[in-house]
């Protein structure tokens, strides 16, 4: 008996008070710095290169798990110039102001949204991937706009007896950030 109480006891102390609710002990949204960001790389290969067979990149996903994705490349190549790795950022930001009660700006991963409304909520879809955020009624007319600057592809506005609602819909999975101004809010994705 005394071996089952002991083994009770120990199980009671090592259990989490809400078992859905993360132990802290993986990785959390990987945010790169705008200085880290991948813009160009060199790699030197060695005197003894002649062909190169492959090349496999390692990511990071947003949601912290590893990635390899390997591109295969069976080409001679001369070990006198370095392979570079490029990576360029989007081209020239958008605005769009599809509406006189709120404008939306787009600039690279930021969304602003123009109102002066309190944010009662936010939340996340998925399938697509979209971000939901409920906002005090302001009379904001229902809105459907497709928006042509990835990561944000759909902007929907909708009107409920006592919030207003709108629905950003993403190209992908993104963590993101939402500030609170008193004239706009501002969803920054990472």
């Amino acid at each position: 008996m005394k071996p089952i109480g002991f083994l009770l006891v120990a199980v009671l102390l090592t259990a989490r008070e809400n078992p859905f609710v993360s132990a802290g002990n993986e990785l959390k949204g990987v945010t790169p710095t705008p200085s880290t960001y991948l813009t160009k790389e060199t790699i030197r290969l060695p005197s003894s290169a002649r062909i190169v067979k492959s090349i496999t990149i390692e990511i990071i996903n947003h949601d912290g798990s590893i990635d390899k994705i390997t591109l295969p490349i069976n080409k001679e190549a001369d070990w006198h110039s370095p392979l570079v790795l490029l990576h360029e950022p989007p081209k020239a930001d958008t605005t769009i102001k599809p509406s006189k009660t709120a404008g939306f700006t787009i600039q690279n991963k930021t969304l602003t949204i123009a109102t002066n409304a309190r944010i009662l909520r936010d939340f996340t879809l998925t399938n697509p991937f979209r971000i939901v955020v409920d906002v005090e009624k302001n009379g904001l007319k229902p809105l459907d706009i497709h928006l042509s600057k990835p990561p944000f592809i759909h902007l929907s506005t909708l009107k409920t007896e006592k919030f207003d609602r709108m629905i950003v819909a993403l190209d992908a999975a993104y963590n993101y950030q939402l500030s609170s101004y008193p004239d706009f809010f501002k969803i920054e994705l990472y």
